[in-house]
């Protein structure tokens, strides 16, 4: 049975959902899913073509930035709630502080984010801890770590992301010298594991 590990990048994937189901002006809760349930979801779908075999949920790894308190009290709470909850179901998150440069007029951004799934992901198939990766993401930056696992013989790689009926949100990670399947999840999927719980509320 293959051992499967979805590697998320948290925060390309919620704002890829918002833009793909929701749009610019949407609730702070609309793009929010549940790990684990999105897991539970690619890994019940095989690639056209795959083998017929069932395939086994390894872990859960998830990727994204943290606020810090001094500056976002109430972003930072909000986040530690959320990340309790991801730890509560077996999710294994690995959280980096953001960049705040020239706060407040600009939005803190993520630095080193997509770097620590790459590493992971990269470590991980060398060492052989999952037989399929999936990479929960459209950040180009990851292209070089999922080029060099799909190039592999005993690891299979995919990709996943969300897909919207606009062409300008149907992004993909995708690998020019070889085929890499990407699990395109619409509309009525992210609504089968989307998360409701506002987490602001202590």
């Amino acid at each position: 049975m293959p051992r499967v590990i979805l590697f998320i990048d948290y925060q390309n994937m919620y704002r890829d959902a918002q833009e793909a189901f929701f749009g610019k002006n949407s609730h702070y809760l609309d793009g929010q899913f549940d790990p684990v349930a999105l897991a539970n979801l690619i890994c019940s779908r095989r690639p056209f073509g795959a083998k017929k075999e069932t395939r086994e949920l390894a872990e859960v790894r998830l990727y994204t930035g943290r606020p810090v308190r001094k500056l976002e009290p109430k972003s930072h709470s909000a986040f530690r709630r959320q990340q309790a909850a991801w730890e509560e179901k077996g999710i294994r998150v690995s959280s980096r502080r953001l960049q705040y440069l020239d706060w407040p007029k600009n939005r803190p951004r993520q630095k080193g984010v997509d770097v620590a799934l790459a590493v992971d992901f990269v470590v991980m198939a060398c060492e052989g801890e999952y037989d399929i990766g999936v990479i929960a993401s459209t950040d180009t930056d990851l292209l070089p770590a999922l080029e060099y696992v799909s190039g592999t013989d005993a690891i299979t790689a995919e990709v996943a992301a969300w897909w919207g009926e606009a062409e300008t949100t149907r992004k993909q990670l995708r690998v020019t010298s070889r085929s890499v399947w990407c699990h395109r999840l619409l509309r009525n999927d992210y609504d089968a594991v989307s998360d409701t719980i506002d987490y602001s509320i202590p």
